[in-house]
């Protein structure tokens, strides 16, 4: 989606990333409080600092970043106030010069916050401090080429003292969801630790002397800052950048994370079961509107919450699980895209707590190793595989046919998937039961998910698919073809006196498209295609139904 504009007395210009939108801004609001960063003792060793509230100055000296090219667009952050965040701009960077940046081989610790709204193509350097002169280098973090390599981010040392590519693959999940992340990288001694919304992601292991950063200089550069020329159609935004002198520990990342989320993480104006960030960032929802495509379903129920996803605990099997989902009207939960993923994610850390528990999801391949299906028949496509840990393994003898969700108590994959045997075993990933799916996962931001005609709220009150245009609400009507006629093609049916019919038509089951209104006088109706013929010849499929 373009982003929409809005006009300021100002040069440079706010903006919404379309529906996507983007992150914080401000001197740390943490709950709902405002935190002076230059005072508050968590911020002891800041050196420097860029909020991005609708400036690029840096937050302590005052000093102002230079754009390499066109206007800084500022957009909405996380605690969803228009203009304090920083939209990267394809090929757009922010330059300037700080002499309080670590540099050499000293001790670090670089913060901000991150929103991503999709995979992508481009490799690119969001951070870059130090300049590329010889020996000494860069210290740069990018954001990889999500759809070619997977979702991670890797912090680089360019050269290092020995002149090579140091570089560390320290962030990997799901952190280009759309939400905003908190992104913490720490160094000192050749160990890079990496956290992710407070909580560690990776360590690696001192490196030899040899190996160790040397950053040049106090140049600081912020944004797209390398390939320009690469595509990438995400938007992806940045705000509260912090740098301090020194290493932290996971205690005082957390401590930062904590200060810094947004008041308004938890809060749901319209009371839909779905919070008003999730509704604007994650799915482009009306945070407003209980209802926001007005079909009758609310916002919450089509994106699983308000009961139609739940959480039910037991110490079932797989099977077992499978028919208590069916005995209780659904199935065994399934997650057949990213969107689906989050929406499950987001529902159980909501749920336990910021945990995630182990749980059964409604996949196997009893039937053929590693062939996975759907216990619903929907196509198997997406995965969410630990696959950095060599899941699926079908290890116990190769009896692990059955799907699970990796639990917080499994902390460096939890929320991924991992292969399990048919009956629990009482260690750490013993599933604490099922998640339960009732109904389908339709759009909440349009009328009619599968464009068959039929509102996603009609199709729900007729107990069809509202994924599925080939599935849709019979109308009980009294009609009856009475006569066909092939060229041009028609044919002709008894109506009800008084009664509206819509002539539809389809050449895949997935759009239809209307063709006339009839109203029913008692008497024969004959139709006729309007359209000019088709060439080449496609086959054609006709339905008539009772219209509104």
């Amino acid at each position: 989606m373009a982003p929409n504009n809005q006009s300021m007395n100002r040069m440079n210009k706010i903006i919404l990333c379309g529906l996507l939108l983007c992150l914080l801004g401000a001197a740390g609001k943490g709950y709902g409080q405002e935190v002076d960063i230059r005072t508050d003792k968590r911020y002891k060793g800041l050196v420097a600092a860029w909020n991005f509230d609708g400036d690029t100055d840096e937050f302590l000296s005052g000093d102002t970043l230079k754009v390499n090219k066109g206007e800084v667009v500022y957009t909405m952050d996380r605690n969803l106030d228009e203009g304090k965040a920083l939209l990267v701009q394809k090929g757009q960077f922010l330059s300037g010069l700080n002499d309080l940046l670590p540099q050499g081989d000293s001790a670090r610790t670089v913060m901000f916050w991150l929103r991503k709204t999709g995979c992508g193509n481009a490799d690119i350097a969001l951070l870059q401090f130090g300049n590329s002169s010889k020996p000494r280098g860069t210290m740069n973090i990018r954001v990889r080429p999500c759809a070619e390599w997977g979702d991670y981010m890797t912090t680089s040392f360019v050269p290092d003292l020995n002149g090579k590519h140091k570089y560390s693959d320290a962030l990997q999940g799901e952190f280009f969801s759309g939400m905003w992340k908190h992104i913490a990288i720490t160094y000192a001694s050749g160990i890079v630790s990496a956290y992710c919304n407070g909580f560690p992601v990776k360590k690696y292991p001192p490196s030899s002397k040899s190996e160790r950063a040397d950053t040049a200089s106090a140049e600081v550069a912020l944004g797209w800052t390398t390939n320009p020329d690469e595509n990438d159609d995400t938007a992806i935004c940045i705000d509260d950048i912090r740098v301090f002198a020194s290493r932290f520990n996971s205690r005082k990342v957390n401590s930062i994370y904590e200060a810094e989320m947004s008041s308004k993480a938890k809060v749901d104006s319209d009371k839909d079961g779905v919070f008003d960030a999730n509704e604007i960032f994650l799915h482009g929802t009306d945070p407003n509107k209980t209802d926001t495509d007005g079909d009758g379903l609310s916002d919450g129920y089509e994106l699983g919450s308000q009961g139609r996803l739940q959480v039910v605990e037991g110490a079932f099997n797989w099977g077992e699980a499978k028919k208590d989902a069916e005995d209780k009207g659904g199935h065994l939960a399934t997650i057949t895209s990213r969107v689906e993923n989050s929406i499950v994610i987001n529902l159980l850390i909501n749920q336990f707590d910021a945990k995630i528990p182990s749980l059964w999801l409604g996949a196997s391949d009893s039937e053929k190793e590693g062939n996975w299906i759907w216990v619903t028949g929907e196509k198997w496509e997406y995965q969410n595989w630990d696959s950095e840990n060599g899941e699926p393994n079908n290890a116990w003898d190769g009896t692990e046919d059955y799907l699970q969700i990796i639990p917080s108590s499994i902390d460096w994959t939890a929320g991924k998937w991992n292969d399990r045997t048919f009956t629990f075993k009482e260690n750490a990933w013993k599933p604490i039961g099922y998640l339960l799916e009732k109904g389908f996962p339709s759009d909440p931001g349009r009328f009619d998910s599968d464009g068959d005609g039929y509102s996603d709220g009609e199709e729900f009150n007729a107990n069809t698919n509202p994924i599925d245009s080939s599935s849709f609400p019979v109308a009980s009507a009294n009609l009856l073809i009475t006569e066909v006629q092939k060229v041009p093609f028609g044919f002709s049916f008894t109506a009800e006196q008084g009664k509206s019919y819509v002539v539809e038509v389809t050449q895949d089951f997935k759009q239809w498209g209307e063709l006339v209104t009839y109203k029913g006088d008692g008497k024969p109706l004959k139709f006729t295609d309007p359209r000019l013929p088709i060439v080449p010849f496609k086959r054609n499929f006709y339905r008539v139904r009772l219209a509104d």
